[in-house]
């Protein structure tokens, strides 16, 4: 089976990473997540974005599946992810050049939950949550995110909390504004829907998802 998944001792510019392994509790010694920890549930496109925070702990440029952050592009018409690769690479043709298609990876329980909250096992976009299919990569990180019942994904980043958990939970970002691990998604998230209703974030059902770049060279689609 052809692996889609960039290389993992590189990074989004080629050159070798500082630490290919990170400290992602699924990444085996070969720097791949282990199966089947971690599933395919959609892909989306992706462009290195300005932070809307401008916090300190966080990056100048970040990546987020949230078109509330990052500007929009192409998407399937009525929600943010496909459930085909060879279509998201078709559609990253005439974007800017630092678009990358990028896998959301999700565990099976936040799966089966996501799956539920959001219409049921038979909405066109869970497709792939249903197939479970497993997911043998190298990850950029975590992001916790919110879906909208149509899946339009909302960012923890759009709250501008980043310095504050750290502080409270230790927790920080990698030079992608990226959680390393899930562990720590999990505690950001749960910290971040525990806090004042002054504070709340979107009515909307959260959740924790893995990214990493799809190469687009081994999906076999002819594109300009």
């Amino acid at each position: 089976m052809t692996n889609l998944f960039a290389a993992p001792d590189r990074g989004l510019d080629g050159r070798p990473r500082r630490n290919p392994l990170g400290v992602h509790p699924h990444v085996n010694e070969n720097g791949r997540v282990s199966t089947p920890e971690l599933i395919v549930a959609g892909y989306v496109l992706v462009r290195p974005t300005p932070s809307p925070s401008h916090l300190e702990s966080v990056p100048d440029t970040i990546l987020t599946v949230s078109d509330c952050i990052m500007e929009t592009l192409p998407h399937p018409e009525f929600w943010d992810w496909y459930t085909s690769c060879a279509d998201a690479v078709e559609a990253r043709a005439g974007t800017p050049s630092d678009t990358l298609v990028v896998a959301v990876l999700m565990t099976v329980p936040d799966a089966q939950e996501l799956i539920e909250e959001t219409g049921g096992p038979g909405m066109p976009f869970h497709d792939l949550l249903r197939a479970q299919e497993p997911a043998e990569c190298a990850l950029l990180g975590y992001e916790p995110v919110g879906a909208e019942w149509t899946l339009d994904f909302h960012s923890w980043h759009c709250y501008g909390v980043a310095d504050e958990l750290k502080a409270s939970l230790g927790v920080g970002v990698n030079e992608h504004g990226l959680i390393e691990s899930y562990a720590d998604a999990r505690r950001a998230l749960d910290w971040m829907l525990s806090r004042p209703a002054e504070h709340a974030v979107a009515p909307v059902p959260w959740t924790v998802v893995g990214l990493t770049v799809v190469d687009p060279t081994a999906v076999g689609v002819d594109t300009p």
